[in-house]
């Protein structure tokens, strides 16, 4: 395969992760930094870091993830939580709160239109990323019915 075919299908790629990533309405972009961790550390951490956030908010969250080692060891993520009867979810969460609970330097912001794009594309270096596991993902497909229901 030729380097411009290369291309060509590695923007493809990214195209279809953006497309999958915009079928759920994210809460939070996260920005981590753990240089230290491997793969396989970075990811427990992250899921440490969920589980907590979940159990002491009181919600369930959902969350996908990259690392990126192009320059630094660092994770992007969207996180998603809420409850039941949708009486609280993440934008009723201080962020700074669990900025604080990382290991290290850490940023959450809310989602905005441009940041799956920023993920993916900015993200996602050739040879340079890896996709760490879903979180809740079962879940997330449950909340988001609910709420499509609750909507109608």
């Amino acid at each position: 395969m030729s380097e411009l075919e290369y291309r060509k299908k590695y923007t493809e790629y990214q195209k279809e992760y953006i497309k999958y990533l915009q079928r759920w309405n994210w809460e939070w972009a996260v920005h981590m930094y753990a240089e230290k961790l491997s793969t396989i550390q970075l990811e427990k951490k992250f899921q440490t870091w969920c589980r907590e956030l979940g159990h002491t908010e009181h919600l369930y969250i959902c969350a996908m993830a990259l690392q990126n080692y192009q320059h630094t060891n660092h994770l992007h993520g969207l996180v998603l939580g809420g409850n039941v009867d949708n009486s609280k979810s993440l934008l009723n969460v201080d962020p700074e709160i669990w900025q604080s609970r990382w290991c290290q330097n850490a940023m959450i912001k809310t989602v905005h239109v441009n940041s799956i794009q920023y993920m993916v594309l900015k993200n996602t270096p050739q040879d340079f990323h890896v996709w760490l596991h879903e979180i809740g993902i079962k879940k997330l497909k449950q909340l988001q019915l609910h709420k499509l229901n609750n909507n109608i």
